[in-house]
């Protein structure tokens, strides 16, 4: 068995890196192109989801370009 010698010993912890989440895109701007993406198919439903998610994509890029 070990024996407590009453010392501390304290060890260095490098702080943890939080990555960066990406920015969330603003949900009325996103609503606005993936409406504008209905129209431009021809007002075909069925496909609102991916609409939706093609429009975050477009939204999260030109952020990306408009903050370098």
């Amino acid at each position: 068995m070990a024996r407590f010698l009453g010392r501390r010993t304290t060890a260095a912890v490098a702080p943890l890196r939080r990555e960066k989440s990406p920015p969330q895109p603003d949900p009325a701007e996103v609503a606005t192109l993936a409406y504008e993406l209905y129209v431009q198919r021809g007002c075909v439903d069925g496909h609102d989801q991916e609409d939706w998610l093609r429009a975050e994509q477009i939204v999260r890029a030109q952020a990306r370009r408009s903050s370098w």
